[in-house]
């Protein structure tokens, strides 16, 4: 501030002049001054137009108005609040900014009512997950309370990642916990197979055993720790009719004496002993990865109970699955995609990149596995897919290799491809890499070039068993997400009471506190751990895995400040959006849900709570100054409270 004196005196019009008086007034000659910082960034595959990218925050009294300008501006827009957003939707491989290596570059002007002006530059990095196997060590947490351990010692072979499992988490493959590390799994790296039948229960696609309590197979072997997608490997050389493997015994080794090349014999356990154990071809050869130990067991089912491999020898053993072994664990990473193709002779996309097995199996038919709305064709090059697909234009989906996908259409489909304006007719292979559009889903897939969406196909379902955590029931659809009232009592309603006869889960109640909240939803959407253990859910951190679901807890919808936490709170005025598919250009998620629900009105105090949901305050993940906001869907309205109130609970399905 600044003050500005000035001299008043009075003079009659005979000239006779009056006492003066001295007038000094205050003028606003102080600009804002930034507390927000020079740079931010963002680890995600793909950021949508509602990712704040940088959130400008400075220090002064009066109104603020933001500016954006600068190297790489032209591709964002900035609220009144100071949040800078990606004008389109922004794929982290495609690096848009000058200088081509994901590092935006922009200033932020903020400018006060009397025109004082600070503007702050700032660089703000984009990258794409990093995939997880490969890393030295892989940190698999808790389930329920109870550690996992971690992975070490990864050997790739075929392609694919594996895993000596350090349940004790002493970081050796030894069987004691080494002086001064906490103890956990009992110190011991074995373990039964009866122990292991209880994680491995899904198959690839994360669709639960339909028989309950029953073993592992070359099926159902899939489990998810610590957001971390890992498989028990087969013993890698079939089964008979019934599942069993066949024979046990010695096995011979084959000519493959690397980790790379394809095994034409062996898969899993007995392709890592084989990549292992030289050139020879006799029986009784050694082929253990340097670290690891000898017997480990498989998810192969046998006469007894499951085989084990010595890879000492190479020898498959028949045993029951009260015996303990050590265990070798598959990391599985998002398929990435990095060129693709179109043979009209074949009506084919072929597509190629990396880790296509964590699709599925190779020859297995997943055309019923991928959401068909994110995959479109481009013929004018305008960036829009010019031709749409459903799963009903679709002949067949089939993983090739760990490196390729090949889509083979329907004719009819094919014929309205090949005749759509501006498509190459005249090339038998026409080169796809900018024309076919296959959009991003962050939780399962990573793109370079283009990305496939693939789902677990729960999304949609009328009620999603949650296990031991109650079910997901009366599920709508807003803004393409699909959004559960969380029946944590699993009695199928949104009373807070168990039916009689029913297994009482969660002492039979649906609402809960912030704090069991804060203890489930700890993950960011690529699984990562918060790193600040114990502390609460934010709008980053707010994910989880539950009986194999990937579920997040909603923000409240409306925007954070510097700190991360709501702002304002109280009632918000409904928007002109009266259905659920429309994309609210105000709010998200649960402001979101309220707002599809509560007519065209624009007023406060508007009632948008979804049929059949209970008309109370739900939960939110943004912190605010006391805790979490929550949202009061009956009447719009957001409110600051402490974490130890209870409240119900809506879970956002990926």
């Amino acid at each position: 501030q600044g003050d500005r004196s000035f001299t008043i005196s009075h003079t009659d019009l005979s000239g006779n002049t009056g006492p003066s008086a001295v007038e000094t007034v205050a003028v606003d000659t102080t600009a804002p001054v930034f507390t927000s910082t020079t740079t931010s960034s963002l680890t995600q595959a793909t950021v949508l137009t509602t990712d704040a990218v940088y959130t400008s925050v400075v220090t002064e009294t009066n109104a603020v108005t933001y500016t954006i300008s600068g190297t790489d501006s032209s591709l964002f827009n900035i609220s009144a609040g100071g949040a800078v957003t990606f004008k389109t939707t922004q794929a982290a491989s495609t690096k848009s900014d000058s200088g081509a290596d994901g590092i935006y570059n922009f200033d932020v002007t903020a400018t006060d009512a009397a025109g004082n002006a600070t503007a702050r530059a700032v660089a703000f990095t984009l990258s794409a997950p990093q995939p997880i196997a490969g890393q030295t060590t892989i940190d698999l947490g808790s389930t329920n309370g109870n550690p996992n351990g971690k992975l070490i010692l990864g050997v790739q072979v075929e392609g694919k990642w594996y895993y000596h499992w350090d349940r004790s988490g002493d970081g050796t493959s030894g069987n004691l916990t080494a002086a001064g590390q906490t103890q956990i799994n009992g110190g011991n790296d074995t373990t039964t197979h009866d122990e292991l039948d209880s994680i491995f229960k899904y198959d690839i696609n994360g669709t639960l055993n339909p028989n309950a309590g029953t073993d592992t197979t070359e099926t159902f072997r899939y489990a998810t720790l610590n957001g971390v997608q890992v498989a028990l490997p087969t013993y890698g050389a079939g089964v008979d009719g019934s599942g069993k493997a066949t024979p046990t015994g010695a096995r011979a080794g084959t000519a493959v004496s690397d980790t790379t090349t394809d095994n034409p014999t062996y898969n899993d356990l007995l392709a890592i002993w084989d990549a292992h154990n030289g050139s020879g071809t006799g029986t009784n050869t050694g082929g253990i990865p340097t670290g690891w130990q000898n017997v480990y067991w498989s998810a192969t089912p046998s006469a007894l109970g499951h085989t084990r491999i010595n890879l000492g020898s190479g020898a498959v053993t028949n045993l029951a699955d009260i015996s303990t072994s050590f265990v070798a664990l598959q990391v599985l990473n998002p398929a990435t995609f990095t060129a693709t193709s179109y043979e009209r002779a074949t009506d084919t996309f072929k597509l190629t990149g990396t880790d296509m097995s964590s699709l599925g199996e190779v020859g297995t038919d997943i055309k019923g596995f991928i959401d068909w709305t994110k995959f479109g064709y481009d013929t004018n090059a305008d960036g829009v897919a010019d031709v749409t697909f459903a799963e009903t234009d679709i002949a067949s989906a089939k993983v090739t290799s760990d490196t390729g996908l090949t889509v083979v259409l329907n004719s009819a489909k094919a014929a309205a491809l090949e005749t759509a304006d501006g498509f190459d007719s005249t090339s038998a292979a026409v080169g796809n890499a900018d024309k076919l559009i296959l959009a991003t889903n962050a939780a399962n897939t990573y793109s370079n070039a283009a990305n496939v969406a693939v789902q677990q196909s729960l999304a949609g379902q009328a009620t999603i068993d949650l296990g031991s955590d109650g079910k997901l029931i009366l599920g709508v659809q807003v803004e393409g997400k699909w959004y559960y009232y969380w029946d944590r009592s699993g009695d199928g309603t949104i009373a807070n009471s168990t039916a009689a006869g029913q297994t009482q889960i969660n002492g039979g109640n649906d609402n809960t506190n912030h704090n069991t909240l804060d203890g489930i939803f700890k993950y960011d959407i690529n699984g990562t751990l918060n790193p600040n253990a114990g502390t609460d859910t934010t709008e980053t951190f707010r994910y989880a895995t539950l009986n194999g679901v990937q579920v997040a807890l909603p923000t409240y919808g409306a925007g954070v400040d510097g700190s991360g936490k709501a702002t304002p709170t109280g009632a918000r005025a409904g928007t002109a959006v009266s259905d659920t598919t429309t994309d609210n250009p105000t709010y998200n998620d649960l402001l979101a849900i309220w707002d599809a629900h509560n007519g065209a009105g624009t007023s406060t105090g508007s009632s948008g709570v979804p049929t059949g949901w209970q008309a109370e305050r739900y939960w939110s993940a943004t912190p605010s100054a006391s805790g979490h906001a929550y949202v009061y869907p009956n009447l719009g309205s957001v409110a600051d409270v402490t974490d130890v109130n209870t409240y119900y609970v809506a879970l956002q399905v990926l």
